[in-house]
């Protein structure tokens, strides 16, 4: 029984049933027990969803952006993909992000792609 078991666990893995890698990224910050931005992002297999949970102006601004390759070996800021807002509340799904693409977000306009990572 134990060998027909394993052996099954071994073909659900060959065919992709296992969880896809993904990266959560969830930032807030509060003063006084207020919210100033809340947000919650999950990139997985290429597809984001990004949540603005809370937000003191009402809106939070996201960038995404992924490694860019420099010609000269040396390191590079990361390339900006895309840029949107969502008001607190709001939800957005991306599909089709390069492997790699993070999410930077700001409460109050466009976070700087060359240094939201850092």
């Amino acid at each position: 029984m134990r060998i027909i078991a394993t052996a099954v666990s071994f073909l659900l893995g060959l065919v992709g049933c296992q969880e896809k890698p993904s990266v959560t990224s969830v930032v807030r910050s509060e003063a006084n027990g207020v919210d100033l931005i809340h947000s919650r992002s999950v990139i997985r297999a290429g597809e984001g969803r990004f949540r603005c949970l809370a937000s003191a102006t009402g809106k939070c601004h996201y960038v995404i952006v992924a490694p860019e390759t420099c010609a000269s070996g040396d390191a590079c800021p990361p390339g900006r993909l895309q840029a949107f807002v969502l008001e607190v509340g709001g939800e957005r799904r991306i599909d089709g992000l390069p492997r790699g693409a993070r999410p930077c977000v700001d409460r109050d306009r466009e976070p700087d792609a060359a240094t939201c990572l850092n």
